[in-house]
């Protein structure tokens, strides 16, 4: 979970429509269609949703002090390998820059960032899955253990 010092100070710029001009500054490095990004949630991380070319995305970004770079590139070389693997994962897309993590710093401090593909279909809270929903759950799981 990320220190509430820097939630509010990111957080604090949201406006009405969910629109931010920190999301905004650090989407500058990809493809996106401008003025689309709106808030999704907060917790360990700061995440947007956005589009682009009519296509869902996410932003996901978090202050240069809360994690290291080095372990967020970790991260997308194991999720690139997954999606490789075939399992259905959310790729990450590259920047204009062809990284598919930039560092950025803002007026609101410095930043790592990723954008990712959404995937398709729909999400469940755990509440809400039923019997054959949980058996879905749990054959990815053991997909994904398989796989690793």
């Amino acid at each position: 979970m990320m220190r509430l010092s820097v939630m509010w100070n990111v957080d604090r710029m949201i406006d009405a429509s969910g629109s931010s001009p920190v999301a905004e500054q650090i989407l500058d490095r990809w493809p996106h269609d401008p003025g689309s990004a709106r808030f999704f949630r907060s917790s360990a991380n700061f995440l947007y949703v956005l589009r682009y070319d009519g296509k869902r995305r996410f932003l996901r970004f978090t202050e240069s002090s809360e994690r290291r770079r080095t372990s967020i590139d970790a991260e997308i070389a194991l999720v690139e390998w997954l999606a490789e693997e075939g399992l259905a994962v959310a790729r990450p897309v590259q920047s204009r820059n062809e990284r598919f993590v930039e560092t950025i710093a803002t007026d609101w401090g410095t930043f790592h960032a990723v954008v990712f593909d959404a995937l398709e279909g729909t999400q469940f809270e755990i509440d809400e899955l039923d019997d054959a929903g949980c058996r879905a759950w749990g054959a990815a799981l053991g997909q994904l253990h398989a796989t690793i």
